[in-house]
């Protein structure tokens, strides 16, 4: 994976930044919220952790073995990083009452066509060589 090498890390590098805030964002911001229930509050937490343990997970798996040409480096990232938005899009769908407030439906939608798309030049690119 040599040419399309340093966009796939710096789009995961900046997907994995955006995951991270955004899970201190819902995990914060929710804790905080008076009106939500503890049960509501837990699945904020767990949510938000989720989200930066996974960004945590795809950063030191992109800087790591796919950087170094790690046997099946290329198949363990593209999993991570479509379901990092893939998750929550399916969310969305199976309970359309619960869709947070824009623009998150949009950001995560975006997340997950420029996982595809970096995910296939990669694929493309050298997938047969990790």
């Amino acid at each position: 994976m040599t040419r399309f090498k340093p966009t796939l890390v710096g789009l995961t590098t900046v997907l994995c930044a955006v995951g991270i805030a955004q899970g201190l964002m819902i995990t914060t911001d929710h804790l905080r919220t008076l009106d939500f229930p503890p049960h509501a509050k837990f699945h904020a937490a767990l949510s938000g952790l989720y989200m930066v343990s996974h960004s945590v997970f795809l950063l030191l798996l992109v800087w790591g073995p796919l950087m170094r040409g790690g046997r099946g480096a290329i198949h363990s990232l593209t999993f991570a990083l479509l379901a990092l938005p893939a998750f929550p899009l399916v969310a969305m769908a199976i309970v359309p009452s619960g869709i947070p407030p824009s623009p998150y439906p949009t950001m995560a939608a975006t997340a997950f066509a420029s996982a595809v798309w970096g995910s296939f030049l990669a694929w493309k690119d050298g997938g047969s060589q990790g």
